[in-house]
């Protein structure tokens, strides 16, 4: 029974470079060129930690004007005896 590679995966150790942009490779298939993919951006965990806690004071404050305005509410009702 003849046999062969089918599919190779190769894991790269932490901390080694991506190739730069534009970097080709053979790919072993019908198409002898393929385009490395542009790395992922990375996410500045800082700024999205402080606009994450700014949106949770904001939403406390948004919570506080609604609990104002249903109490104002409740108590107009409680005027017209409703």
């Amino acid at each position: 029974m003849a046999a062969g590679v089918i599919t190779a995966i190769s894991i790269m150790p932490h901390n080694v470079p991506t190739p730069p942009s534009g970097f080709r490779y053979y790919g072993g298939d019908s198409q002898p060129d393929h385009l490395w993919p542009e790395p992922k951006p990375t996410i500045n965990t800082d700024g999205a930690t402080s606009t994450l806690h700014a949106m949770l004071a904001a939403l406390d404050n948004l919570t506080n004007a609604v609990d104002t305005l249903k109490g104002a509410t409740h108590n107009v009702l409680a005027d017209l005896g409703k």
